[in-house]
């Protein structure tokens, strides 16, 4: 069943549910702000949350050794105050600073770590139930053109053939050797 929605409908969405409207609001919404962020997480898990950051209050990039360090230390402060969360970006590459071993700088030079700091009032969470991404496969279904939808879900590129290049008792095996590993 489609909800109508007045703003929508005056926009030309007549046939957009309420649910299609809020995904097309959220990515506008990072189209349009910087650092904002969206993570969807899928509704086949219990309980599960997205979670809609809108605008940081503080962004921190590292590049060097002792930028990271630093960066990491005044993380560990901020993360004491309960009003602020966020989220980061970090290389694997980041990992070779804390080896004993020296590497080459300019192995790194293009190597960036970034945090997102955000109070918690600019922090959405949305219950994954309530987000079907179905829809849109229904809307392509009846070739129904909106620019909305054909800007933010491209319902014509599909992953198609997708195998896994191991076995599962390989995948496993791999597993079970990293986890050995970390354990070391």
């Amino acid at each position: 069943m489609k909800i109508l929605i007045p703003q929508a409908e005056a926009c030309g969405y007549r046939n957009l549910s309420k649910n299609i409207m809020q995904i097309i609001e959220i990515l506008k919404y990072i189209e349009e702000n910087t650092n904002s962020a969206f993570f969807y997480t899928p509704n086949i898990y219990i309980e599960a949350k997205c979670y809609f950051f809108k605008k940081p209050f503080k962004v921190i990039n590292a590049k060097t050794k002792a930028e990271v360090e630093n960066t990491l230390a005044e993380i560990d402060k901020l993360s004491q105050d309960p009003n602020i969360t966020g989220f980061a970006t970090i290389p694997y590459e980041i990992g070779y600073y804390f080896q004993p071993k020296e590497i080459k700088k300019s192995y790194l030079d293009n190597t960036e770590l970034s945090f997102y700091l955000y109070y918690k009032d600019e922090i959405e969470i949305i219950d994954s139930q309530n987000l079907h991404f179905d829809e849109i496969e229904i809307i392509d279904s009846q070739n129904l053109h909106f620019d909305e939808i054909e800007k933010y879900f491209n319902t014509k590129n599909h992953i198609s053939n997708f195998e896994l290049d191991i076995t599962k008792k390989e995948y496993v095996e791999k597993i079970t050797k990293i986890k050995q590993y970390i354990t070391e």
